[in-house]
């Protein structure tokens, strides 16, 4: 029988919560779906408030730690800031946002998870309104420009089918040019 990790679950899981919502993450769903016994869940999660707590830990960290690694390299320039920002795009691009979408659907009723995902909107709202500021130098076209990306993310994870790949990055390549600022005028 092949020992299952915790990563291995998270794995599963994610899977289990695209394809089939909140009661894919049932402990025989999962492990019908691992096709392994129950004793490797109980060994890694001790039961199922355990296996939730550190699904959520799991995705919490992954969210927040690919959008947060785009600013790790000088952010600090107007230049640097646009150059995080594209990279938060590629990163996003090459994510499948049908988790997202899975995640925010199990939000609607599941407080912890709704609470959860309220983290990770801010601390990307954070982010994001960091970098805008000194990629703009203005507060308020920052704090604008913040809302307008976040309302744009949430759309295209909520949209059916979700927009992402190629198709995320067109978009966000066209709300780029919002960054920029405004042409004086004469």
């Amino acid at each position: 029988m092949t020992q299952m990790t915790k990563d291995d679950w998270f794995r599963v899981a994610s899977r289990q919560l695209v394809e089939h919502g909140e009661q894919g993450l049932t402990l025989a769903a999962l492990t019908s779906a691992a096709g392994v016994t129950q004793g490797s869940f109980y060994h890694h999660f001790g039961g199922q408030a355990g296996f939730v707590e550190a699904f959520l830990a799991h995705l919490a960290a992954r969210a927040f730690i690919d959008v947060s690694a785009a600013a790790d390299e000088d952010s600090t320039t107007p230049a640097g800031a646009r150059r995080a920002l594209r990279r938060l795009v590629e990163i996003i691009a090459a994510e499948d946002l049908e988790l997202e979408a899975a995640v925010r659907r199990w939000s609607q009723s599941n407080a912890r998870v709704a609470e959860v995902v309220a983290e990770i909107d801010s601390r990307r709202g954070e982010l994001l309104g960091r970098l805008f500021l000194v990629a703009t130098g203005d507060p308020s076209r920052a704090a604008h420009l913040t809302r307008l990306n976040g309302t744009f993310y949430l759309g295209a994870v909520h949209s059916r089918p979700v927009v992402q790949g190629e198709e995320y990055a067109r978009m966000a390549r066209d709300l780029e040019r919002l960054i920029e600022p405004p042409e004086a005028t004469p």
